[in-house]
């Protein structure tokens, strides 16, 4: 794989060993950027000049704490697991959340429709948000949208602007928002 070996764990997939460079480098996910580039690592560029991959490089602060090193194979082993979980899950089968969008759900431990139908649109995101991610207001209008079985760009501004009036406390106050729509 890319000249180097995979690392699995039960059959998942979560890191790989870039023999040539002798690195490692661990899945990863939007939740790991600030703590990625606090350790002074990078990702996983397989061919230069042609993108990156969601593996994060160990780089020596994290090789060389076991237990720091412990929690990022944990956390790749759960970025993996919830890839494969995102797969089949029956949030896919609902309007407008496609694998990205559901990945964040079952991040925040929202595991069905009727777990989403229950929080609403504005408490799931909220979840996502509090776990990290960092997604844009279309996860909120894609949420509301699937609850509601429209297409999330047929939500009226009034629609939006309620949903935002839920979050805004929140939304403002952590100043962990990207408020593109």
């Amino acid at each position: 794989m890319f000249g180097g070996h995979g690392l699995y764990l039960d059959g998942d997939f979560f890191g790989l060993i870039d023999s040539k460079n002798a690195l490692l480098y661990l899945r990863t996910d939007s939740t790991m950027a600030a703590e990625r580039e606090a350790a002074g690592s990078w990702l996983f560029e397989p061919m230069e000049g042609k993108g990156t991959m969601n593996y994060t490089a160990a780089s020596p602060a994290v090789l060389d704490d076991p237990a720091r090193l412990a929690a990022w194979c944990d956390r790749a082993l759960r970025i993996a697991r919830l890839k494969k979980e995102t797969e089949a899950c029956s949030l896919n089968g609902m309007r407008n959340l496609n694998k990205n969008l559901t990945f964040f759900l079952l991040d925040a431990e929202i595991r069905s429709p009727k777990e989403l139908r229950k929080l609403g649109a504005a408490a799931a995101f909220r979840k996502v948000l509090e776990l990290g991610h960092e997604p844009e207001l279309r996860l909120l209008w894609a949420i509301d949208g699937a609850l509601s079985d429209q297409a999330a760009h047929h939500l009226s501004e009034e629609r939006k602007a309620e949903l935002v009036a839920e979050l805004e406390d929140y939304l403002f106050d952590s100043g962990s928002m990207n408020s593109r729509s």
